[in-house]
């Protein structure tokens, strides 16, 4: 079971974060793809919910966290992935797994030799990946793109911690009931935020409308089975696995799908990366 949630994970985040690119290639605006991700991962577990609810009062605080933490994410994410190339900028934002790992520690989890490599590898993979940096890329534009992945990077980490925090004291309870409320909170922020913003007519008439319900589909099912996975796995176990499975998927999808050329320090950092994950799950 464990096995199969695991590769869901895996693959629904790599659908997610290139439906999120494709929806960029249309020129739509940020606020519309999150409105539309927003609802559609959010119906899901509403449909879920009609055949039992239970109202938890501490499982709503914590969607109610995770739901903030998950609007950040989810524009930083879009703006980030929008501003740099998919693969340097999911590697750059799987690196938020250290977030969790040090709670895991703080909370009783061991950490051996292994862990002690892989988070010193980590650092060295984070300084290759800023050398060597193109001067047209801009200080503005590459400024800006690392603010986004920083917001993306902090709110996931803790987004993750908040996952276990909930798991740990309901183990494999009321999932549907944390997932509904936080989907719930990025729902009614994207959504009221898109009818201020944008006619609801341009949203109907939106050319990516079908990737950001597609990605919206996808994040329901990664964030539903990670949140499985949580109560079943360590933190400092778990995370790194994820990690390392969706880094080496997104660096071939953006390879492959979208003919992304990275630099000779991009790749090194890349491969860093991975082998820094694969220790941190030893």
């Amino acid at each position: 079971m464990a096995i199969f949630l695991f590769v869901l994970v895996l693959v629904f985040t790599v659908s997610q974060s290139a439906s999120t690119k494709l929806y960029h290639k249309t020129g739509d605006s940020a606020i519309t793809f999150n409105a539309i991700k927003a609802l559609f991962s959010f119906l899901p577990f509403l449909a879920v919910s009609f055949f039992g609810f239970t109202f938890h009062t501490n499982t709503i605080l914590y969607g109610l966290a995770y739901g903030a933490l998950m609007c950040i994410s989810m524009m930083s994410g879009y703006l980030a992935l929008k501003t740099g190339p998919m693969a340097l900028t999911s590697m750059l934002v799987s690196f938020s797994i250290v977030i969790p790992i040090v709670f895991g520690l703080c909370v009783g989890e061991t950490l051996s030799t292994f862990k002690i490599i892989g988070l010193s590898v980590l650092v060295v993979a984070m300084v290759v990946v800023n050398l060597n940096k193109h001067k047209k890329e801009g200080k503005v534009s590459y400024f800006k793109w690392l603010i986004f992945v920083a917001l993306t990077f902090f709110s996931n980490g803790f987004m993750s911690i908040i996952q276990k925090l909930h798991q740990t004291e309901y183990p494999s309870l009321y999932v549907n009931e944390f997932m509904i409320v936080g989907m719930l909170v990025g729902t009614l922020f994207f959504c009221v935020l898109a009818l201020i913003k944008v006619k609801p007519k341009r949203i109907w008439q939106s050319k990516g409308k079908k990737f950001g319900a597609l990605a919206g589909i996808c994040s329901a099912v990664a964030n539903f089975c990670t949140t499985m996975l949580v109560g079943m796995e360590n933190a400092s176990a778990l995370f790194p696995a994820i990690t390392a499975g969706t880094l080496a998927l997104n660096l071939v999808c953006g390879l492959i799908v979208f003919r992304e050329k990275l630099k000779v320090n991009h790749y090194i950092s890349v491969a860093l990366g991975i082998c820094a994950l694969v220790l941190l799950k030893l």
